[in-house]
């Protein structure tokens, strides 16, 4: 069972058997996540190490999503 949930991180990049997360105080390395993890995952630091929040990625997503097709809607 997870213990108290602290910060989100973001999976930046993937350097061999490295990734690099970003979360609010700087990068993070670690080689303790799911194989299947892809950049822009989101993952929550608990004491018991990182967790992947699939609601949160996907929420993020869907976030980035609406602000791109704000920003580059066609202007008639």
């Amino acid at each position: 069972m997870f213990t108290q949930i602290s910060d989100i991180y973001v999976l930046d990049r993937r350097e061999g058997n490295i990734y690099i997360l970003i979360g609010p105080d700087g990068e993070h390395n670690t080689t303790e996540l799911p194989d299947d993890a892809r950049e822009g995952d989101v993952f929550h630091l608990t004491a018991d190490g990182f967790v992947h929040a699939p609601e949160e990625t996907k929420a993020r997503k869907e976030r980035i999503e609406a602000k791109m097709n704000r920003l580059f809607k066609k202007r008639d």
